[in-house]
């Protein structure tokens, strides 16, 4: 299953596809990836409006810990949670236009060693998060016809939700 690729600065080790048939799959695959993410990681969650990334989001905050309800940062661009094990950063940069805003909001701020960061609609600023992380997890998720979902997911080392 090792797939090799050099995107940018960011080596791809393990490229992986997942078929999400319903939704207990992707709370399924929330489950696994919770148990594999660590501080430091930047998962770039990417795909069209209403393929899932919000969905796999909350599934997967809620897997490390995080109680209540959990919103989508759209407006807020940021939402920090306290996790079971460390803080994570909750993003959408999807009204982001340009990386100066990057800048002047201080988004690299989030980029820390102790926490974790999750960005939807990551593939909108993938240059600039290359310059900023050499940590990238990037997660596509593409709707199917039959209301599954198609998701791919490229590490940067060798962990892997199929083993």
């Amino acid at each position: 299953m090792e797939k090799k690729s050099n995107e940018g600065s960011t080596m791809i080790k393990n490229e992986e596809k997942i078929v999400l048939k319903n939704i207990e799959d992707s709370k399924k695959l929330a489950e696994k990836l919770s148990l594999l993410l660590k501080k430091g990681d930047v998962v770039c969650l990417e795909g069209s409006i209403g393929a899932g990334k919000t969905t796999l989001t909350s599934f997967l905050l809620h897997e490390l810990g995080v109680e209540g309800d959990i919103n989508s940062p759209t407006f807020a661009i940021v939402l920090p949670y306290e996790g079971r094990d460390f803080k994570i950063f909750h993003s959408d940069v999807y009204r982001i236009e340009d990386e100066e805003e990057l800048y002047n909001i201080g988004f690299e701020d989030y980029f820390r060693d102790d926490s974790l960061i999750l960005i939807e609609w990551a593939d909108t600023i993938i240059d600039y998060l290359r310059e900023i992380s050499d940590r990238l997890i990037r997660i596509n998720i593409e709707a199917s016809h039959d209301e599954s979902r198609n998701v791919t997911i490229k590490w940067y080392d060798d962990r892997s939700v199929t083993c």
